[in-house]
């Protein structure tokens, strides 16, 4: 009795079709193309990459977190990178990292404060700010009580903004983790 399937790769039970724009084939279960095209196994690699926080192809801490938490953001983080990449070319110069005051100002902008001017109906993308920003922030290598680089970046792009436009105490609501480490570094800050 044949136990290898009609490729002769194996047993059929050990094979898996996939799909692809371009057909149907049957590939081995445990190989590449399967563990490429097997939902569970993507959605598993999209859930390390947040939780590390870092995208296989990194732009930046925070482009990375932004760019997976944030999908609205996309074409701004996108518009960013294109102009940078053009810039360098027309200057004959090496690619920088993006800038992420450039992001912090576009977040701001295009996504915060409208998603806040439109409670309810925009927490969801209000909170998923407020988390890439509370991470990138508390995440920082360095980061501490009196904040650090992120923390100057956040704070001048958003966080002061926020609370000249009232909602400050919105922010702490919505992420209490965010508002409780945004007064600790302020009380720190103002004693020194």
């Amino acid at each position: 009795m044949n136990t290898t399937g009609p490729s002769g790769l194996g047993d059929e039970n050990d094979m898996a079709t996939i799909t692809t724009p371009w057909g149907s084939y049957r590939v081995p279960k445990g190989g590449f193309l399967a563990s490429a095209v097997d939902l569970d196994n993507v959605e598993q690699d999209r859930r390390e990459q947040i939780d590390r926080g870092i995208m296989k192809w990194s732009i930046s801490r925070f482009a990375d977190l932004l760019w997976m938490v944030v999908p609205e953001a996309r074409q701004g983080i996108f518009e960013e990178m294109a102009s940078d990449i053009t810039r360098a070319i027309s200057h004959d110069s090496f690619l920088l990292p993006i800038s992420d005051t450039a992001l912090a100002d576009m977040l701001y902008r295009e996504h915060l404060l409208p998603g806040l001017r439109d409670l309810p109906a925009q927490q969801d993308l209000v909170i998923r700010c407020l988390y890439v920003l509370r991470r990138v922030m508390t995440e920082e290598p360095g980061a501490s009580s009196i904040g650090g680089t992120y923390w100057d970046i956040f704070n001048v792009e958003i966080m002061h903004p926020l609370d000249v436009n009232g909602f400050g105490k919105v922010i702490d609501k919505l992420d209490p983790e965010l508002g409780k480490y945004r007064h600790q570094v302020m009380s720190e800050r103002t004693r020194m």
